[in-house]
């Protein structure tokens, strides 16, 4: 169930349908709306108009992440190589030919999340950095040439933007720092290896 806590400390049930158990949700909003994934399915929510459902545009794939970016709400395609998006502008409509592949490793995409206006496509072997670019396909967004981090994360949440940097904990277990697409370890060795 997604709640609203108003700054009285009232608690409203805004609706449900989110899968039960002990996962996690992933949200994003575009200044307008909520959108929700929880690892099956997709919801969103208008405060304008009071509005909570489900998203039931058939060309959108289980995520477990959302993150949104210069008009389009981007997310992993839950066991796959793959990524994809909503359609400009739109949290609850998706176009089938809007996703693409992680293709620096051979791995499946985790999570997704923005950082400056650059996407960021999270495997468990490597991250890499796309770029939007504009009317260059059905697709518009691109692998920037060479910017990959040759690091993966260890889970689809073990990534956060904090005072303007990226850190992730590693899949060997260390807390990293990107310093453009260069990994710089911060976490103490000793600290890494009771994980």
């Amino acid at each position: 169930t997604l709640y609203e806590l108003d700054s009285a400390g009232t608690v409203t049930s805004l609706g449900g349908g989110i899968q039960p158990g002990e996962g996690y949700v992933s949200m994003a909003e575009n200044g307008v709306s909520i959108q929700v994934v929880d690892g099956v399915n997709g919801f969103y929510y208008t405060p304008e108009s009071l509005t909570y459902a489900q998203i039931a545009d058939t060309d959108f794939e289980s995520a477990f992440t959302t993150t949104f970016i210069l008009s389009y709400f981007m997310h992993d395609w839950a066991g796959t190589n793959k990524f994809f998006s909503s359609d400009s502008a739109s949290v609850n409509s998706y176009d089938a030919l809007f996703n693409s592949t992680a293709d620096t490793q051979s791995d499946r995409v985790l999570a997704t999340f923005n950082f400056h206006q650059q996407l960021y496509v999270a495997g468990r072997k490597s991250i890499e950095i796309w770029q939007f670019v504009p009317g260059s396909s059905a697709f518009p967004w691109q692998r920037f040439p060479g910017a990959s981090v040759q690091v993966g994360i260890a889970g689809k949440f073990g990534c956060i933007v904090h005072m303007e940097s990226i850190y992730f904990v590693g899949s060997d277990m260390l807390l990293y720092r990107l310093e453009g697409a260069n990994p710089v370890v911060v976490s103490d060795p000793a600290v890494a290896m009771e994980w």
